[in-house]
């Protein structure tokens, strides 16, 4: 009997190898016998060779760069949605290098981050020089003690947080619209309208997700934004003054070539709901993180930071919005069918269907697809669906340390032990 159930076994074995698996979930893409789906640390360099196979290619198409870039269901160029090309910050490339977080040389100003970062020592710099700019506003308003636990100095350091790509949220389908102002193509995009009317600054982007009880903590709720201190509604802030020429305004200068304005909330920020004259504390929250040239540099103007609850959504919150006020798994948004829209795409339409624009349950994914360099808007679809999506995080402060702070913490905890 031995060798019919060795036999039986191998037929079990060739059976399973040729079958098709939908690893992402029912409602994800279906891979192709024998193509294995991205994992944690598959490069874009690994597909494109897988792809290339036996065929020459040259150090455009594959070059050792690719290495260091993951592979992204959906990437952002300048803030806005396009296809999953080989470069663009996604879930797991950074915004500014569009590149996987590495460890860069010595941070100081966003030194939480020297182990692993998405930014270079130029960006920390400038984020302490634009800092500096902002809080200068007298002897009596200076900050005491270490300035870069300053809730907007954390803030400025989310350009520097390795768990930044985590924290964006797509809004816009890939090719919806040619027209990526009009805020109308956008489902469920859930950018506030400010209650007193005034429409949201730059809704057309795609959204950087903070929390709410970070903000709330921080910032104040009562009195609204008065800020650590009482420093906010005592001493102001000073943005950056827009450039302005005979067309209109100048783009592209850094910030405070042209000048300042001192904003001193709450009332510079401070939204009123035009019902019943009650403040709408998180709309003032975003408003003031909105406002052009105060949040984090080389992020703000391109992202639109919305607040959300800092808590994983039921299953229920998942399904009754494509934006929900929480943060869904990726299970959530690649299984989960949404109600009440009017984009659709199947019997079912999941999230990932909407960013990726196209029914990701009847797409299959191949080492041809995986690999794709150059693609169709329908191909770079098709790409979406099979690459994988990530868990929702929401912007806390990048209260995560390296591993090095942490000793340095400990070893200072120490000497004050034994100079006691």
């Amino acid at each position: 009997m031995a060798p019919f159930r060795a036999a039986a076994a191998l037929a079990l074995v060739a059976s399973a190898v040729g079958q098709t698996t939908r690893p992402y979930g029912a409602n994800g893409a279906e891979f192709a016998a024998g193509v294995n789906p991205p994992g944690a640390s598959t490069s874009k360099y690994t597909l494109i060779s897988n792809a290339l196979g036996s065929t020459p290619a040259s150090s455009a198409t594959l070059n050792t760069a690719l290495e260091d870039i993951f592979p992204e269901a959906w990437v952002q160029n300048d803030g806005v949605l396009a296809g999953p090309t080989n470069i663009g910050a996604g879930q797991r490339n950074c915004m500014i290098s569009t590149k996987m977080p590495s460890k860069p040389r010595s941070l100081s100003f966003c030194h939480k981050f020297n182990d692993k970062a998405c930014c270079v020592p130029q960006l920390d710099d400038e984020n302490n020089e634009f800092f500096g700019a902002m809080t200068a506003l007298g002897l009596s308003c200076r900050i005491r003690g270490d300035i870069r636990e300053d809730p907007l100095a954390k803030l400025y350091c989310l350009n520097c947080d390795p768990q930044q790509p985590q924290y964006l949220r797509p809004t816009m389908a890939i090719n919806n619209s040619t027209d990526t102002d009009n805020i109308n193509n956008i489902e469920g995009m859930g950018v506030a309208t400010y209650a007193d009317g005034e429409a949201a600054n730059n809704g057309q982007l795609n959204q950087v997700l903070v929390s709410k009880s970070w903000a709330a903590d921080e910032f104040g709720t009562d009195p609204v934004l008065n800020g650590p201190s009482d420093r906010f509604a005592k001493c102001g802030l000073l943005v950056s003054s827009p450039c302005e020429g005979d067309a209109g305004v100048l783009n592209n200068r850094d910030r405070y070539t042209c000048g300042d304005d001192l904003f001193i909330p709450p009332d510079a920020f401070k939204v009123i709901d035009s019902n019943d004259g009650s403040v709408n504390v998180f709309e003032s929250f975003e408003k003031m993180l909105n406002t052009p040239d105060l949040g984090t540099p080389q992020i703000d103007g391109l992202y639109y930071f919305k607040l959300v609850r800092d808590q994983q959504c039921t299953d229920a919150e998942a399904q009754a919005s494509a934006a929900p006020d929480c943060l869904r798994t990726a299970d959530q948004m690649t299984n989960l069918g949404i109600s009440g829209l009017t984009t659709t795409f199947g019997s079912v339409t999941t999230y990932q269907d909407l960013v990726c624009n196209i029914d990701c349950a009847t797409q299959s994914c191949t080492t041809a697809v995986l690999g794709r360099t150059t693609a169709t808007a329908t191909e770079e679809s098709i790409m979406c669906c099979c690459y994988p999506m990530f868990d929702e995080m929401a912007f806390n402060s990048g209260s995560i340390a390296s591993p090095s702070v942490v000793l340095s913490a400990l070893l200072a905890c120490l000497v004050s032990l034994l100079l006691v």
